[in-house]
């Protein structure tokens, strides 16, 4: 955050990161999100899981959160959205894939044959499943039917790149870090019978998004 030009008005510690803590097993959250609104915070990123989510937002939402700052958090499945965002409508956040949001024939294809398969659009992970195998498959046409580590090796380290459901994927040569297209998005409803819950805000373009290199210190001098 503060890489971005961003500071935290509490707890600007490198161990704290800006953080209100609080215990998992809390169930009146009153005192934390009155911190939060005394801190004068343009953004709160809400990082929780457990079933604690729920009364957190609804505390949240009582308590006036959601017209002080931005809100973002984690943006889940539809299946998660419709059973507990109830109270996170007009929440933030990145999501690796939404049916709604790529528009190219990869995920047209995809949209199109997974509704008549099963009767419901693709959902979070899917594309993931469906850039791995298209991946491999790439792969092995450009080593000519070879499938070894050692020949697909030296594909995917030559700037390799396909198209997939979110679009335009990229290998990074040093790495094999895979970087594609992210979506930060707004949280419209969770009651849309075709799970159109979300509004785009902005798309990240794979190099946008792509962390830094993390090999461990074997490989580090792979690193740029």
């Amino acid at each position: 955050m503060k890489g971005g030009g961003g500071t935290f008005p509490v707890n600007d510690t490198a161990e704290g990161c800006g953080a209100v803590f609080v215990p998992f097993d809390t169930t009146d959250f009153t005192p934390y999100i009155n911190q939060i609104l005394d801190a004068d915070a343009d953004v709160l990123i809400v990082t929780w899981a457990g079933a604690g989510f729920v009364p957190l937002f609804q505390q949240m939402q009582q308590l006036g959160i959601f017209d002080e700052m931005v809100v973002g958090t984690g943006i889940g499945d539809n299946q998660t959205l419709a059973a507990g965002y109830a109270d996170a409508i007009g929440s933030t956040g990145i999501v690796v894939y939404h049916y709604t949001l790529p528009d190219n024939p990869v995920n047209d294809w995809l949209v199109q044959h997974h509704i008549e398969e099963y009767g419901t659009p693709p959902d979070l992970f899917t594309a993931g499943g469906m850039a791995a195998a298209i991946m491999a498959v790439e792969g092995v046409r450009a080593t000519n039917g070879d499938a070894s580590a050692d020949a697909l090796i030296q594909v995917y380290e030559n700037n390799f790149s396909f198209e997939g459901p979110n679009g335009t994927y990229l290998i990074r040569p040093y790495d094999h870090v895979c970087l594609y297209p992210l979506y930060y998005v707004r949280l419209t409803n969770v009651t849309d019978p075709d799970f159109k819950f979300v509004e785009l805000i902005r798309e990240f373009g794979p190099e946008e998004a792509a962390p830094p290199c993390l090999l461990p210190e074997a490989y580090a001098n792979r690193c740029p």
